[in-house]
């Protein structure tokens, strides 16, 4: 009887020695990527810079882009406010 007992905990132990082998090497896959576009940002920060002179459009476009979110970042939460508040 114990035989049986043993055989089944051992292929639990087994499967779930196999899921846990399973998602290690996802999260290990997950971080890799994310070391990957860690390691690419100062390139691409790089890019966007040498871009930015040279294209009058693209500066002028982040220029609206930078003031629209100043102004979004002040207006907006006095409109909640004033939303929650009457």
């Amino acid at each position: 009887m114990h035989g049986t007992t043993d055989h089944v905990q051992s292929s639990d132990n087994d499967a779930m020695r196999k899921r846990y082998e399973m998602l290690k090497a996802r999260v290990e896959h997950k971080l890799r990527i994310e070391e990957g576009q860690a390691e690419a940002l100062p390139f691409l920060a790089q890019a966007y810079g040498d871009t930015l002179k040279s294209s009058s459009m693209l500066t002028r476009a982040t220029d609206i882009a930078q003031k629209f979110c100043i102004i979004a970042a002040g207006v907006i939460p006095i409109l909640l406010f004033l939303r929650v508040a009457f």
